[in-house]
This record gives structure tokens, sequence and C-alpha cells, in this order.
């Protein structure tokens, strides 16, 4: 009886340990593509001029597609570098648009279009085959390609629209540098996760002039 006992606690300390070590270095990890698509939250920081700052934007929000392949490195630790195309807009806030001698409506927003390549790293956690939660951080590379400042106005029943390109001589840049950092939980083939991503860039295209690109995704996709 007492050797049978023994060899049950061996074999169940066995499968135990056996199961610990897969959720940190799981030994049937491969390397396999996906698709992501995200929805955009654009969070502008305040523009700051020396000692001033003006909060003069507001949040906005848009969407992101794309692809990732997925690098198995050391253990857990993976590589996952993407590119995406987004669609992301947000607007200037009505206080920031005080022109003096109008008294009717104006609406200003900006929309931007363009490429993003994130190269994150992360480690990811498995609790059974189709089962595991991930953390990540990385930098992202983003560069735009149409970007427009459209504005409306309406006043004494008279409608007015534009739009003009926030590129070029004096205007914003089109390159900018982010830091990721999310988490989520890949099942089957299935991923959800939410992040994100800390612009480092001045984004006004004045020197004078400072506010950065912040952003927020919930992000779906699906593991080939």
């Amino acid at each position: 009886m007492k050797k049978f006992l023994m060899a049950a606690l061996v074999l169940i300390g066995a499968l135990a340990t056996n199961a610990q070590s897969s959720v940190f270095n799981n030994p049937n990890n491969k390397g396999y593509w996906g698709i992501r698509a995200s929805l955009d939250v654009v969070c502008p920081t305040s523009m700051k001029s020396g000692p001033i700052s003006v909060d003069a934007f507001d949040t906005g929000v848009g969407f992101t597609v794309g692809g990732v392949y997925n690098l198995p490195l050391v253990a857990n630790l993976y590589f996952e570098p993407g590119v995406s195309l987004y669609y992301d807009t947000y607007g200037v806030k009505s206080d920031a648009l005080d022109i003096p001698g109008f008294k009717g409506d104006l609406d200003c927003s900006f929309r931007k279009f363009g490429v993003r390549i994130p190269l994150n790293f992360g480690y990811h956690f498995d609790f059974t085959d189709n089962l595991n939660v991930f953390v990540y951080t990385g930098p992202m590379f983003e560069e735009g390609i149409v970007g427009k400042l459209h504005v409306s106005a309406k006043q004494n029943g008279v409608s007015a629209s534009d739009s003009e390109s926030i590129y070029g001589d004096g205007g914003m840049p089109r390159a900018d540098l982010l830091w990721n950092f999310g988490a989520g939980v890949n099942f089957n083939h299935f991923t959800v996760g939410v992040g994100g991503s800390v612009g480092m860039l001045n984004m006004s295209g004045d020197d004078d002039v400072k506010f950065r690109e912040n952003l927020v995704q919930l992000t779906v996709g699906y593991n080939f």
C-alpha cells in the first residue's frame, strides 16, 4: 500500500512539474502567421509652447488592419513583427477655434491614412494546449501616406467645407515612432487583446510647439 501511494505521489508530482514547465516553456512552440483588426482610440496630448499648455484636441477613433508573424525565441519568449494599414481621426476642440468675428458653428478634424510596422517582443503563458495569455512590448514605426485637415463651417444658414494636406513644407511630419505595450489571450486559433502606444516624436511640425499622438487599441485576430 505504501509503495502504491509513493508511486502515485511521484506520478502526480511529475505531471504537475511538466504542466508547470509548459506554462513557461512549451516544447511545442512554433512560428505562425496571423491577421489582426483593431479599433483605434487616438489620444493626442496637449499642445505645449514653453510654459504654456493648451488642451487643443479631442480624442478620436479609427481602425487598423494587417498581419503579423510570431517567431519563437527562447522558452515562451517570442518576437512578433507586423505590418498594417490604419485610418485614424481626431478633432480640434471648439475652444481652440476662436476666430474673431465668427459666430457660427466650426468643426475641424485631422484624418490620417498610413502604414504601421510594430516590432513587438512578448511572452506567453500556456495553461492548456488551446489557451494562453500573453504580454508584449516594443517599438512601432508609423508613416503617413495621406493626411488631411478637414474644416466645415456654418453661419447664418450658409455652410461650407474644405480640406487640405497636413504634410509638406511647414506641415506635420509623416513619420512617428511609438512604444507599444499590451496583453491578451489566444484561444484555439483566435486572439483578443488590448494595448497602448505612447507617441515619442513631436507631431506639430514646429520646434516651438510640441504635442504627441498616443494610441489605445482593442484588437481581434486569427492565427494560422
